[in-house]
């Protein structure tokens, strides 16, 4: 499992999560966004947060996956472009 389970589950823990950097002379501030967290998930989503984020540390990012995410984001991206072009 990794921080993707956290989006592409039948039965998600939120909608989003964002991971923003803002570098500085004298810190780096490391924000991060969740949405629509599921109020029965609030008291210990960010245990499971920080346990998917220790494997995600230990065992990598799985490469494949993130392909095959980033090809389907983009044949529903294509999908939709082209049914906005067939209305205009």
């Amino acid at each position: 499992m990794s921080i993707i389970q956290y989006l592409l589950i039948t039965a998600t823990f939120s909608s989003y999560i964002y991971f923003g950097e803002e570098t500085r002379a004298a810190l780096v501030d490391l924000p991060v966004y969740i949405g629509s967290v599921p109020t029965e998930h609030l008291d210990n989503f960010h245990e499971k947060l920080k346990t998917s984020m220790k494997r995600l540390v230990e065992q990598g990012i799985d490469m494949e996956r993130m392909s095959m995410i980033i090809r389907r984001d983009e044949r529903q991206v294509r999908e939709l472009h082209s049914h906005t072009q067939f209305y205009h």
